[in-house]
């Protein structure tokens, strides 16, 4: 049996090839060919997303004009801002993973 390396691991979690957790010879699909073979079901579900996401998002921003003008306190102004940052930030990575599905884990993690 090879040894396998960090950098190979590593590799092998970006691009996806470690995570396919299907019986048999299915493979996560590339989002050209995930994106073109959508149902309307999801189609809505993603139209919806996005408009949640980008809510969220701008709620954020507008979150982070507040805190920045209102909250004096340098160390909690920071720690405050880290608190408001991270909805638009996980939300932002969950949409990215739903519409590319060979991404799922890394932006999973980098999400938290």
């Amino acid at each position: 049996m090879r040894n396998i390396t960090f950098i190979e691991i590593a590799y092998k979690l970006l691009t996806d090839s470690l995570l396919n957790c299907t019986n048999g010879p299915f493979q996560v699909p590339a989002s050209k060919v995930f994106l073109e073979q959508l149902t309307p079901t999801y189609i809505i579900a993603l139209i919806f997303s996005t408009v949640l996401c980008l809510t969220t998002v701008a709620f954020g921003v507008i979150h982070l004009g507040y805190i920045g003008i209102y909250v004096t306190h340098p160390y909690r102004r920071a720690f405050v801002l880290y608190l408001a940052g991270t909805a638009p930030f996980v939300s932002s990575f969950a949409l990215i993973s739903m519409y590319m599905p060979r991404i799922w884990f890394l932006a999973h993690l980098m999400s938290f």
